[in-house]
């Protein structure tokens, strides 16, 4: 069986993402379970598959802001919104965080809205959101009052920008490799760069602790050592 081995290591080498590697691998072990089942092979070569978990990892370089305008000005209405919430929230942009928010989970009285951060498993908590964009989400219920995600189209919950946003870049002019992820990589690595206390960005972002936001993007935020020096007060020594 040692091509189906082959395979299970040539998709972490073609760069496929973790849940593709996940369903492949379950279906080869499912494949050859029901091979042994029926006395074709004597051995499951992926007996022992457990799923992958995926990981942020370390960021990559951050679209610049003029790629930022580009993108939000090619991008058809519905985006041009999902665009909006990824950077005022930081959200993960899929099935579990924004494509579940709600209109009812926004809390203007708390000034936030309510989200369930079921990767890490963390207890349905209130974001905070900028007061401007808050205005723009109660505009937004006012505008629809019968409207029920807060990321729609047509009327119905997105399940996914992929399509939307790949032409959206084409459109825009831009060729390098830019994700609705990077939208979040964004927003942390902007509140970093403003000086943001890092176990409060931690926790924006939904992240397990604070060392994983540190490991994702401190790489990106330039000249905090030299910032950091700017609060050092060193008396004068040697006097009397």
């Amino acid at each position: 069986m040692a091509h189906l081995s082959e395979l299970d290591e040539s998709l972490v080498k073609l760069g496929r993402s973790v849940g593709t590697r996940n369903r492949i691998r379950a279906y080869c072990k499912a494949i050859c379970g029901w091979g042994v089942d029926n006395d074709l092979i004597q051995v499951n070569p992926f007996s022992r598959f457990r799923p992958e978990t995926k990981k942020e990892g370390r960021a990559p370089d951050l679209m610049t802001e003029d790629e930022l305008k580009a993108i939000y000005a090619a991008a058809p209405e519905h985006l041009k919104w999902a665009i909006e919430v990824m950077t005022n929230t930081g959200v993960r942009p899929g099935e579990t965080e924004l494509f579940a928010m709600k209109m009812a989970d926004v809390d203007f009285a708390a000034g936030g809205v309510w989200v369930t951060r079921r990767k890490t498993n963390s207890p349905r908590a209130i974001l905070p959101l900028l007061p401007e964009f808050l205005a723009k989400v109660r505009g937004l219920a006012e505008a629809e009052p019968g409207r029920t995600w807060l990321v729609e189209y047509g009327g119905r919950q997105v399940k996914s920008l992929k399509t939307a946003w790949w032409a959206t870049l084409r459109r825009a002019g831009i060729t390098r490799r830019l994700r609705p992820y990077d939208l979040r990589h964004w927003y942390g690595s902007s509140l970093l760069r403003r000086g943001a206390d890092l176990k409060a960005v931690s926790e924006l972002m939904g992240h397990s602790s604070p060392n994983l936001t540190l490991s994702t993007y401190y790489h990106l935020v330039k000249g905090q050592k030299r910032a950091a020096l700017e609060h050092l007060q060193v008396p004068i020594l040697g006097e009397s």
